[in-house]
């Protein structure tokens, strides 16, 4: 069963990625960043990168 889920603008949801996503009205996220955990996986040649 779906549950509704009330999502505003500019707030912080700690429920599960998906679960979160299925609730959303299509069109309701114009852009998302995100930063993967790429720490010391990833090695672009720049010191200190």
């Amino acid at each position: 069963m779906k549950e509704n889920v009330m999502m505003g603008v500019n707030t912080i949801q700690t429920i599960d990625c998906l679960e979160g996503l299925k609730a959303l009205p299509d069109g309701f996220i114009q852009c998302c960043v995100t930063s993967p955990p790429y720490w010391k996986q990833r090695n672009y040649g720049i010191t200190g990168q």
